[in-house]
């Protein structure tokens, strides 16, 4: 059998999985042997070795793969062991550098992304009955919607009396400066995640992604619980923050608040409650009111009311619009 594939774009995805594969009668049961032939790939213009491995299949004995090899220069995956309904068959996953944006488009998580690269073993029994996941991994510059967080240290063991995968981790600095720490479980058979996030100086530019076309240049730093919890494909944000060294730019207006101050986040609201606003000038407002969303940060809407006396609210050049530009303050309620 014979995969090929190439695209014309202006990012090469290109290359041919090649494999021999004989088919028998074993015991009365078909058996697969499959082998893999060397070959080269190109994933996102960076070229990758597909190395020699083989694979047998029974359905009495599962899924057994021998050696897989997947490398692009310090990065690989090496996938070696038995996938089978029996407790005591595993499966031993080790990767080292790997491109975590890869392993991400795979899963296709809706309303953010995760990317680093992760070196570690992780190891899976029962794959084909009722899988069990454990892991030990580190991820160097582990990112938030492409905003690097810290390094990674994430451990998972497996509660057999809850059947459940339990994590522990937490983010650091190059400095050892605590980022969070990372607690909680992931159940398979329900496909439930649901991780509580202790912030310590949790970078707040992951938001920019939400609000683009409106809100820009997000900076500060979070400190407080929050909480991911749902299906991988429907995760859900709760938590209290209080954000130091705030600060957003309103792209239309191109105003720039600071603010100190306690951020809600709810499944499906951002609420602001007598958040203080300062611009340029150290001119103050209040802003109380919810950003509403669809759970995943799409479809905002805004029901904000803010309160001032003397506020900064337009701050525009002949490079924004040609025929109406300038600085503007306004006092009252919007």
């Amino acid at each position: 059998a014979r995969l090929m594939w190439q695209n014309n774009d202006a990012v090469t995805n290109a290359g041919e999985v090649n494999t021999r594969t004989r088919l028998s009668r074993e015991d009365g049961e078909l058996a697969v042997l499959s082998r893999i032939i060397p070959t080269e790939i190109i994933l996102s213009d960076s070229i990758w070795n597909l190395r020699a491995s083989e694979a047998r299949y029974r359905k009495s004995e599962g899924l057994s793969i021998r050696n897989f090899l997947f490398e692009s220069q310090s990065q690989f995956i090496h996938i070696d062991g038995i996938a089978s309904e029996n407790r005591s068959d595993s499966l031993l996953v080790t990767m080292n550098d790997l491109n975590l944006d890869y392993v991400m488009r795979l899963i296709n998580l809706k309303g953010i992304s995760i990317g680093g690269l992760i070196t570690g073993d992780l190891l899976l029994y029962s794959l084909l009955k009722e899988p069990i996941y454990l892991a030990d991994v580190y991820i160097e510059d582990m990112s938030l919607n492409h905003e690097v967080l810290g390094n990674g240290a994430i451990n998972t063991h497996w509660n057999q009396d809850l059947r459940r995968l339990d994590i522990q981790g937490e983010i650091t600095t190059e400095k050892e400066t605590k980022v969070a720490g990372l607690g909680g479980s992931f159940t398979p058979s329900a496909d439930s995640l649901d991780l509580q996030i202790d912030a310590q100086r949790f970078p707040v530019s992951f938001l920019n992604r939400y609000f683009e076309g409106v809100a820009s240049n997000f900076k500060g730093q979070a400190q407080g619980n929050f909480r991911i919890a749902g299906p991988t494909k429907e995760l859900r944000f709760m938590g209290d923050l209080m954000v130091s060294g705030g600060q957003v730019t309103i792209d239309m207006l191109q105003t720039t608040y600071r603010f100190n101050d306690r951020v809600k986040l709810t499944p499906y609201n951002i609420e602001l409650n007598s958040l203080t606003l300062y611009d340029e000038e150290r001119n103050r407002a209040r802003a109380s009111g919810a950003i509403a969303h669809n759970g995943s940060f799409g479809d905002m809407e805004y029901d904000v009311r803010i309160t001032t006396d003397n506020l900064m609210v337009m701050n525009t050049t002949s490079q924004d619009d040609d025929f109406f530009y300038g600085k503007a303050f306004a006092s009252g309620q919007a």
